[in-house]
């Protein structure tokens, strides 16, 4: 351990290996607060794909709910007389 701390190189490769991660975790992060207007933190991926894959089954849910309303207008447009 103590020669690491003399090692130059050595420190400013695990200094920009830091660097790395913690910009990889704060875009995960921004990407996150861009998806949902809010700030989480994931500390497990599976939580994150969780979330994602619920997000997605919500969306299924609106757009089904939109196709039906449409389809009822739709139904509405098509059962008044015509004149």
């Amino acid at each position: 351990m103590l020669n690491n701390s003399f090692n130059p190189k050595r420190n400013i490769l695990d200094f920009e290996m830091f660097k790395s991660r913690k910009k990889a975790t704060e875009n995960k992060l921004l990407l996150i607060k861009q998806k949902h207007n809010n700030i989480i933190l994931f500390k497990d991926s599976k939580l994150l794909e969780e979330v994602e894959l619920s997000n997605k089954i919500h969306n299924i849910k609106q757009s089904v709910q939109r196709i039906n309303k449409l389809i009822e207008e739709l139904r509405q447009i098509s059962d008044k007389p015509n004149k």
